[in-house]
This record gives structure tokens, C-alpha cells and sequence, in this order.
């Protein structure tokens, strides 16, 4: 019984405490064992996973293509501003900030194909009683030139193709204008309509 109580008292705290402070009575140092990690958990430190890796290869990845893509648009863009500066934009506004009525617009284009010339051109130029133009019309091969008087009406326009031009005499045409051209409808005396986008810029004839 008496054995019993002596380890009882032994593992009590306060009985460790006195323990200790005999030790240090004695002018012994008590070095606490060092924190040993286990094995498992210095290569989990050591060795980064696979899957993290991956996802930053991909991260780096997908922040490069976004980059490159960012890189193409601005360039494009920057081309497309320099070009319309250029060569297109001036000469589509006039003073006032609005379209400008005088220029060049055209469709028309080679068929290779067909070995023949398709479209419309009309070049509008200010004259002495208003605006007038020259049409030219292909349906194979260029037509002659037919002079005809441009009515505005803010973006709207129209103009009638006199009656002593063969075959397109009395042609009515309709439509508007912006920057960018003129589009509308053609109808022709003899019947039948064909809708045109006339491009501004250059005359085919100046390629």
C-alpha cells in the first residue's frame, strides 16, 4: 500500500515541480528532447505535388496567351485607326462634321471567273447649280458614262438618270449616304430593281 502512494505522489505535478527544482539545485540543465518531424511529413514539405504544379504551368500559360492576344488587338487596332487617318477618314467628313456628299463610291469589281467586269461607280463633284455625278454601270462590260443631277437631303439622296442614255434611261435611284458610303436601291424604267452599297474611296479605275 505504501508503494503504491509513493508512485501516486510521484507523477503528481507539484511533485514534478519540486523534482525540477532540485535538479536545478544541483546545477544540472535539462535539454528538452528536439522536435523531430516524421518522415511522411518532410517530403510532403520537400516535394511539391504534381497537381500543383500543372495548375501552375497552366496559370502561367493562359496568362501568356492572354497577354498575346491583348498584344494582336492593339496592334490591329492601332493599323486600323493609322489607315482610316490616313487614307479614308478626312475626305469622308466635311467641315461641319458630317458626311461629306462629294467623292468617289463604287462596286465595282472583276469576275475572274467570268472574264467580265461587274458593278456600279458614281463619282459626285460640285458643279456650278448643285451636285452632279457620273454614273457607270457594268453588266459585263462598262457602260458609258451618264451624267446625272444629286439631290441631298441631310444623309438621304436621290437622282433620276435622264431618259437620252440608252437602255438606263429613266432609272431612278434612292438611298443614303454615311462614312463609310452609299447604299440604296436602283430601279429601272423597264422594270425590276437592284439594291447597291457603293464603297468610298478609290475608282476602280485608279487601281
Amino acid at each position: 500500500m505504501q508503494l503504491v502512494m509513493t508512485r501516486a505522489v510521484s507523477d503528481h505535478p507539484i511533485t514534478r515541480r519540486n523534482q525540477g527544482r532540485r535538479l536545478a539545485d544541483t546545477g544540472l540543465e535539462m535539454t528538452p528532447e528536439p522536435f523531430s518531424r516524421p518522415r511522411c511529413f518532410k517530403r510532403f514539405l520537400s516535394a511539391p505535388s504534381a497537381l500543383s504544379t500543372s495548375r501552375l504551368q497552366s496559370v502561367s500559360i493562359r496568362r501568356g496567351d492572354i497577354v498575346a492576344v491583348r498584344s494582336r488587338i492593339s496592334l490591329k487596332l492601332f493599323l486600323l485607326i493609322a489607315s482610316l487617318v490616313l487614307f479614308g477618314l478626312p475626305d469622308a467628313f466635311s467641315r461641319d462634321g458630317k458626311p461629306k456628299y462629294t467623292g468617289t463610291f463604287t462596286s465595282l469589281e472583276y469576275n475572274e471567273e467570268g472574264g467580265d467586269l461587274l458593278g456600279e461607280e458614281l463619282r459626285i463633284v460640285l458643279a456650278k447649280k448643285g451636285y452632279q455625278a457620273t454614273l457607270q454601270i457594268a453588266e459585263g462590260e462598262p457602260s458609258q458614262l451618264m451624267v446625272v443631277d444629286v439631290q441631298f437631303d441631310k444623309n438621304k439622296l436621290n437622282f433620276v438618270i435622264p431618259d437620252s442614255y440608252p437602255v438606263y434611261g429613266g432609272g431612278i435611284f434612292e438611298g443614303t449616304i454615311d462614312l463609310s458610303g452609299i447604299r440604296g436601291v436602283l430601279k429601272f424604267k423597264g422594270g425590276g430593281s437592284d439594291p447597291v452599297r457603293w464603297k468610298r474611296g478609290r475608282s476602280y479605275w485608279d487601281k
